[in-house]
């Protein structure tokens, strides 16, 4: 079997990821790639997907699809899968977008919108540590941490957000809280949650700021800061982001 290489290998990524209930139980055998992808529509009810690397893969029919179904009737959106590619397509480093005849979902990946709204996740405690292999691309900045929680408490990765504080020259800063305020329960989860918080860019508040940067051949630098239990000062995390993917 070959293996695609994209911007996050597969097995780096293994190393991060926490994963969710698989949706579909074949091996990986006989798939020609894979990645972590977002389910992208082009408005004309056709679908096709995205990796993070650039690649499109698009579905040589709709039951394609059917792997990616949910209960409620919708799309898994985001996703680490194997794709095997159409009868007659051959990869190329050169070329950027593949037919395919079937997808499987190796880790379903946890996604929500970044927050306008600072006064709404104000708390300090609960992030144990995030990871520095985070990434951006295509719309979504992918964040793996970890958090403390406790038996009454509650807390779970959703009630974790980021929101954006200025832009200066080619760099971006966002900072993040959590929602809840609740302070640092006696456990903490050691493998790396990851959530692909999708950049708001369709909101006035996002957007206006976004367009005070100034990116350098079409990059921006994102910086991250979080405030994690046992240090004074907050860790900052660093990633690059094409500032033309939206």
């Amino acid at each position: 079997m070959r293996n695609i290489k994209f911007a996050v290998m597969f097995a780096a990524l293994l190393s991060v990821l926490s994963f969710s209930s698989c949706l579909n139980d074949s091996n990986n055998d006989g798939y020609d790639a894979f990645a972590e992808v977002t389910l992208k529509s082009d408005g004309l009810g056709s679908y096709y997907f995205i990796t993070d690397g650039g690649v499109t893969f698009i579905p040589e029919n709709i039951s394609v699809l059917s792997s990616i179904l949910l209960k409620d009737g919708t799309y898994l959106k985001r996703f680490v899968g194997g794709f095997k590619l159409s009868t007659g397509e051959v990869y190329s480093t050169d070329k950027k977008s593949f037919k395919i005849s079937s997808v499987a979902v190796s880790a379903s990946l946890i996604y929500q919108p970044m927050t306008t709204k600072p006064d709404t996740i104000s708390g300090d405690y609960g992030i144990a540590d995030v990871n520095s292999k985070l990434w951006a691309a295509y719309g979504y900045l992918n964040v793996p941490f970890t958090y403390y929680y406790s038996a009454t408490s509650k807390i779970n990765a959703y009630q974790f957000n980021v929101f954006a504080t200025d832009a200066k020259e080619d760099t971006l800063y966002l900072t993040m809280k959590q929602s809840r305020n609740i302070e640092n329960g006696e456990y903490y989860v050691t493998t790396p949650q990851v959530i692909s918080y999708s950049l708001p860019f369709d909101k006035a508040e996002f957007i206006n700021l976004y367009r005070n940067l100034q990116p350098k051949n079409d990059t921006i630098v994102i910086k991250l800061s979080a405030k994690v239990y046992g240090k004074d000062a907050p860790v900052i995390r660093t990633t690059k982001y094409k500032a033309s993917q939206r």
